[in-house]
C-alpha cells in the first residue's frame, strides 16, 4: 500500500485510474444503471484497491485481482500511484480474460 500523503495532512492520496482501451469501450457500451455501478466500483478501487470482496487472480504473474459489480467483473491491479484496469467484461462470458 501506498504511504503518500495529501497537501491536508496524513491521508493517503487516491490512485489515478488507468483504462485499457477494451475497458474503456466495453464501460461505454453499458446501460446506464450498469454504467454507474462499474464507474462507482473503479472510483471506489481509487481509494481501497484492495477491497474484501476482491480477489487475487491465481497464477498471475502481476498482483492482478478481480472484483464482481453485478453482471459484470473488473480485473485489475494497483501499480505505483495508477490504478490499472485491465478488462471489463460480462462475468458470464469468456472473452472477459482474453
Amino acid at each position: 500500500m501506498r504511504n503518500s500523503a495529501n497537501c491536508w495532512g496524513n491521508e493517503p492520496v487516491a490512485l489515478i485510474p488507468k483504462m485499457s482501451c477494451q475497458a474503456g469501450r466495453f464501460i461505454t457500451t453499458l446501460p446506464p444503471r450498469q454504467y454507474k455501478q462499474v464507474v462507482g466500483t473503479v472510483l471506489a478501487l481509487v481509494n481501497s484497491p484492495e477491497p474484501r470482496d476482491s480477489q487475487l487472480l491465481k497464477g498471475a504473474r502481476d498482483d492482478n485481482r478481480r472484483v464482481d459489480v453485478g453482471e459484470c467483473r473488473i480485473v485489475y491491479r494497483a501499480e505505483g500511484d495508477n490504478l490499472l484496469v485491465l478488462v471489463a467484461g460480462k462475468r458470464v462470458d469468456s472473452d472477459t480474460y482474453g
